[in-house]
């Protein structure tokens, strides 16, 4: 049986076998229109599609966020549009959807196949990577695993669709493997959303007293092209905007307030949060981001409004 991509699924007993064929990616030194090639070309479009309705709720208005996308996205082959769509960040650190992920290493020319499978009996997802000239790479998470990295009950999708959680932990965990210079340093998303504390860590162990990451010297220089021509009133504007999107993903959602402060203080690691109104206006962006897609998820496995109940 093939599915909609062409990859041939097939069963047995128990274990969903799926062959990934190699997906033609556009290669880093290719052009296209869209691609910009300057700095301040750069800058124009991050500023256009920041305050488009059809960008990811986490880049809206923030061109400084966007241009850094593109850029992370160039540096493993992705186009602007498939950056801002294919990448995450996590505390701070960019990582890669579950398909992105794949779809990287599946545009690399060394990529021969990957093939996922997921014994149900056992509980374990397994992940087999193909790179021309080398053995097949193969990695497990099993319930077990998760277990013993305190995840298996962890609140969220965990607890909606473990299988599909243990399926992206292998295929991470192979990719990775099989094709780390394909991937640069990204981990998946999934994986970077359970260890925020890590990422905490890593953020703090970079940063040189005195000295200027690419990263802060780009946000430096987006801040201070908007700051030319921000309003005064400029940061009450985006605290209301903020709040006000906070607002409606509850909604949408059908979160109760207190439902809605146990996943804030569980997502920013702060226990003793007593009101989603203390966070900031970047923070109340991002916890309506994390609050919509655990909504759409839910929603698209078939429990939307359980939380609600």
């Amino acid at each position: 049986m093939e599915d909609n991509e062409g990859n041939m699924n097939t069963t047995e007993a128990g274990r969903n076998i799926t062959k990934a064929t190699p997906v033609a990616l556009p290669q880093k030194s290719q052009r296209t229109d869209l691609m910009p090639r300057s700095f301040d070309e750069a800058m124009r479009f991050a500023e256009a599609v920041a305050k488009s309705a059809l960008v990811p709720d986490g880049y809206r208005n923030k061109p400084a966020d966007v241009l850094l996308a593109i850029i992370y996205g160039q540096s493993v082959g992705l186009t602007p549009l498939a950056a801002l769509t294919g990448i995450a960040v996590v505390g701070g650190k960019p990582s890669l959807y579950g398909d992105a992920l794949a779809a990287v290493c599946r545009g690399h020319g060394d990529f021969e196949g990957m093939e996922e499978t997921f014994d149900r009996p056992a509980m374990t997802a397994i992940c087999r990577v193909k790179r021309r000239g080398q053995a097949w790479v193969e990695q497990t998470f099993s319930q077990a695993d998760a277990k013993r990295a305190g995840l298996w009950d962890k609140r969220g999708p965990w607890q909606h669709y473990p299988e599909r959680m243990l399926q992206m932990r292998a295929r991470g965990f192979a990719l990775r493997d099989a094709f780390p210079d394909a991937l640069a340093g990204f981990i998946s998303e999934p994986e970077a959303r359970d260890y925020p504390e890590v990422v905490k860590d890593l953020q703090a162990t970079v940063t040189v007293p005195g000295s200027q990451t690419k990263t802060e010297a780009i946000r430096q220089r987006v801040a201070a092209r908007m700051a030319a021509r921000a309003p005064a009133d400029a940061d009450a504007d985006e605290d209301a905007q903020a709040t006000a999107e906070l607002r409606e993903a509850i909604a949408q959602a059908g979160l109760s307030r207190e439902e809605a402060l146990s996943i804030a203080q569980d997502f920013f690691l702060r226990p003793d949060l007593d009101s989603a109104a203390d966070l900031d206006a970047d923070e109340k962006a991002q916890l309506a981001v994390e609050i919509r897609e655990f909504h759409a998820a839910a929603s698209e496995h078939g429990v939307a409004g359980e939380e609600a109940q």
